[in-house]
């Protein structure tokens, strides 16, 4: 009963190229970004943000930006 429910009512998404390479690379580029970040005075009060924290919502960030972008770049609407 629960999964014809979950079956009937969830899309499996699709996984694209751009998509992985963005997932795989995001994670290492958003701790060099934040070890560098951490050496510039401007931007001192990344040392206060966890690497926890930054770095998932670095990797979330990249990759809805990254679908979002696409979807702009095909001309489908964005909230489908």
């Amino acid at each position: 009963m629960f999964i014809n429910f979950m079956k009937e009512k969830l899309n499996a998404g699709k996984l694209d190229d751009s998509t992985f390479i963005i997932g795989i690379a995001t994670p290492p580029a958003a701790m060099a970004a934040k070890r560098a970040g951490e050496n510039v005075p401007q931007l001192g009060f990344i040392k206060a943000i966890p690497d926890v924290i930054f770095v998932p919502s670095a990797t979330i960030l990249a990759l809805v930006s990254a679908r979002l972008t696409k979807r702009m770049l095909q001309g489908s609407p964005i909230a489908s």
